[in-house]
């Protein structure tokens, strides 16, 4: 609020007259921004989040909007959540190269002809009791 004085002509003292400034808007993008950084996404949400963010900053220093703050916050997540993004593929791509690599053990077929045949461990399959 302002304060403006009137002249004291009338005799009655000094008049305080309050003017009110119109309050500033928030800014949608920088909201929008913030609010997709925080839910991720699987990191769509965080690409979204940093291109609003840097949206936001045009219409929050020339156009006079509130909401500076939530857009450094989204661009932050929205950074934070690319890189997690990037971090999981590169941990998807690389356990799913190894699995593919990897060769299971044969037994040969001594393991299994013994087995088939009954003289296994314990010995022969006629045993007497």
């Amino acid at each position: 609020m302002t304060v403006e004085q009137q002249p004291q002509g009338s005799g009655q003292g000094p008049q305080i007259i309050y003017v009110e400034r119109p309050r500033q808007e928030w800014s949608g993008m920088a909201i929008t921004s913030f609010v997709l950084g925080l839910i991720w996404f699987w990191g769509l949400g965080s690409l979204i989040a940093v291109i609003l963010g840097h949206t936001a900053a045009d219409e929050c220093k020339s156009g006079g909007r509130r909401g500076d703050g939530l857009r450094l916050w989204g661009l932050g997540l929205g950074y934070a959540g690319m890189a997690l993004t990037a971090l999981v593929v590169i941990g998807l791509a690389t356990s799913a190269h190894q699995s593919s690599t990897y060769t299971t053990p044969s037994y040969g077929s001594s393991y299994s002809s013994s087995y088939s045949s009954g003289s296994g461990y314990y010995g022969s399959s006629s045993s007497n009791y």
